[in-house]
């Protein structure tokens, strides 16, 4: 479950936020260019 916050915290450096479900892992490589890692427990 992705929610509008979620992209709201994404920042300029690496980011990891904690969902119900799953962790999310937010790598920004560019400006406009996002590499998403979904780790399922």
């Amino acid at each position: 479950r992705v929610k509008s916050s979620f992209v709201q915290k994404l920042n300029r450096h690496t980011s990891s936020f904690v969902g119900q479900d799953q962790t999310f892992l937010i790598s920004v490589v560019e400006d406009n260019e996002y590499h998403v890692s979904f780790k399922l427990p």
